[in-house]
């Protein structure tokens, strides 16, 4: 039997638990509440490994790139997920007002002194946290960006020592190469640790949970649907000659682990794994684009935050408009910049709390949203990441065609 199950591949496997783990949360109700935890040491695994894998990744990439090159590369790739996240928003927007006037929902009434809202910085509060001031603290803070950076530094200074410099680098790259064999033994356990996630979602929240915010939920992952479709595929198909169904093939452990883990910062050395392996993308490509879009490119959580808010303005008897769509959208990347929540569970959730209380919107739609939140951020992960992906394999594709960036080599 377990050597039937070792011949299947880890898509397979991973399916497989998924299946099994919705049958025993529904199975066990409540009581699957007890596998969580380990669910919760696989998560912990993968976010162990993401800011060492960051770290050295740009330090890497300095030392054996060219640095106006690079530049470049971060330039097009940070304007390109600026205009997908702003075009998402746009679109779950207006989905949000066009579905939400055909079944809206009345918010419970219920407090919401409970919910904390963090600040809202300002810009140049925001420019500031992108350089640091404590270099045992960064990796701790959960910042992809801020690390990003601080690699990125240091990369600069390695490629400034000459020969000492040369034989640091290599060492670098020795550290980067036990980080990812690391990753790969930990994500040969994904099949258990799904399993385990799964399990207790299904057993906490049931179908019932489902019924108060059914609309949104159907809303919001018709949305993902489209944007998949006719964002992603496209993307894939035009620039890199991939076909929807091989996209969809080759992405299918990282969907699988973006559903159980609902982290688009965990499963970053997943996203890297199926951008090496599966989709052949040059490491610099890879190393640099997937983790800044971790931090910037949240496509999921942009379809997601116009649409509750379309569906609250509606509840409340006053229709959205088109101005504070725009202001949500715009709140959204000003917020996902600064550090978001800094892999807070459920921090989409907080974040949609200081939305809100920027746009001076009742709590109470949060409140409900909430009990059912870990069923939307299954998507929201899911294409935050999927659009990582998609980035990079597209600017992968566009180098080795055009010599855009001119790092096939690298």
């Amino acid at each position: 039997m377990v050597s039937s199950l070792r011949s299947l591949s880890m898509t397979v496997r991973i399916f497989i638990s998924m299946v099994l783990g919705v049958l025993a949360g529904l199975a066990l109700g409540p009581a699957a509440a007890h596998l969580n935890f380990l669910g919760e040491i696989y998560l912990r695994l993968l976010k162990f490994c993401v800011m060492p894998i960051v770290l050295l990744a740009s330090i890497s990439a300095i030392c054996n790139t060219d640095i106006k090159t690079l530049g470049r590369l971060g330039l097009f790739s940070f304007l390109l997920f600026m205009a997908l996240q702003a075009c998402a928003g746009l679109f779950g927007g207006a989905a949000g007002i066009w579905f939400s006037r055909i079944g809206g929902i009345a918010p419970l009434r219920v407090g919401a002194e409970h919910l904390v809202m963090p600040k809202i910085e300002s810009w140049q509060n925001i420019v500031i946290q992108f350089f640091p001031d404590n270099l045992i603290r960064v990796p701790l803070e959960g910042n992809v960006f801020v690390v990003m950076i601080m690699g990125t530094l240091c990369g600069v200074a390695i490629a400034r020592m000459g020969t000492n410099g040369k034989r640091l680098s290599e060492n670098v790259k020795l550290w980067n190469d036990m980080v990812q064999k690391l990753v790969s033994i930990i994500f040969s356990f994904t099949p258990v640790g799904v399993f385990a996630l799964i399990a207790s979602s299904a057993g906490q929240y049931g179908m019932a949970a489902l019924k108060p915010l059914l609309n949104v939920i159907v809303v919001f992952y018709a949305c993902c649907a489209f944007w998949l479709t006719c964002v992603y595929m496209p993307l894939m198909w035009f620039s890199a000659g991939v076909s929807p169904l091989r996209f969809i093939k080759k992405c299918l452990p990282l969907i699988f682990c973006c559903i159980g883990t609902c982290s688009s910062t965990g499963v970053i050395p997943v996203t890297l794994e199926t951008a090496h392996n599966r989709f052949r993308v040059s490491p610099v490509i890879a190393n640099f684009v997937i983790p800044l879009g971790a931090q910037v490119n949240k496509n999921g959580t942009g379809l997601l935050y116009p649409c509750v808010y379309a569906f609250a303005c509606q509840a409340l008897g006053s229709p959205a408009s088109l101005s504070g769509i725009l202001a949500v959208v715009l709140l959204t990347v000003a917020i996902n910049l600064s550090g978001g929540t800094g892999g807070i569970p459920a921090g989409g959730l907080l974040i949609m709390a200081m939305i809100f209380s920027a746009m001076d919107m009742p709590m109470e739609f949060i409140v409900m949203l909430g009990g059912v939140y870990r069923i939307i951020d299954m998507g929201t992960t899911t294409m935050n990441c999927l659009g990582d992906l998609a980035v990079a394999v597209m600017l992968d594709s566009l180098d080795k065609k055009g010599r855009l960036f001119s790092l096939q080599d690298a």
